[in-house]
């Protein structure tokens, strides 16, 4: 069972109907007290960093997060729900995040279109080619941005993947048991739906 956090905002739907179009058994979860009996954890997002995390906090989803991903189970940040794992943004000065990956996100900066909304060719790190979130994907493969701001970890070995756009973009983060992409697999046919269903086997055999 797949848990896809619903906190009024972000694009739900879409993350939701690639779970079920790869025929896996997936619920909204609105409440701390939903997170029970999942066994992976998706918060995707289309929106701003403030707004997501004032959202999460209000509804306790912030904390329940937090304590989920403290069990080692899988967790899955689609775009801002990748964003929001950092400690703050420049998108919304003064608002803390969840702090779970060290460093900050900032702002898209160079001779480049704002926000960068096209399909972008995705390059894994050399030393992520046996990753089991992007096993299946070739040595590069295309997917889906739609983003302003860029994520900037302080500890670079976490960085899996990477992208090109006025400079290198961080476009798939492993940390343990905490995975998140800057892109939007839901929107990226073929090889988002393999990068979810990836995710989905990780959920079901662990060894992460």
């Amino acid at each position: 069972m797949i848990g896809v956090v619903d906190y009024g905002i972000g694009n739900l739907t879409s993350a939701k109907k690639s779970l079920d179009y790869l025929g896996v058994d997936s619920k909204l979860l609105t409440s701390k007290e939903n997170f029970k009996s999942i066994d992976g954890l998706v918060l995707p997002g289309v929106g701003a960093f403030g707004p997501t995390m004032t959202a999460l906090e209000q509804k306790g989803l912030a904390e329940a997060i937090v304590e989920y991903v403290a069990q080692g189970k899988p967790y899955l940040g689609i775009c801002v729900g990748m964003q929001v794992l950092f400690d703050s943004s420049e998108e919304n000065p003064g608002q803390n995040g969840l702090s779970l990956i060290q460093g900050k996100v900032k702002k898209l900066s160079g001779e480049i279109r704002i926000p960068q909304m096209q399909w972008n060719q995705v390059f894994p790190k050399s030393e992520f080619t046996e990753d089991k979130l992007i096993e299946n994907l070739g040595d590069s493969f295309w997917m889906y941005f739609l983003h302003s701001y860029s994520v900037c970890p302080i500890d670079e070995s976490v960085v899996g993947a990477v992208c090109e756009y006025g400079g290198e973009i961080v476009s798939y983060l492993n940390k343990d048991n905490i995975f998140a992409v800057q892109f939007h697999p839901e929107k990226s046919s073929s090889a988002g739906l393999q990068f979810m269903s990836n995710f989905v086997n990780l959920c079901r055999t662990g060894g992460f």
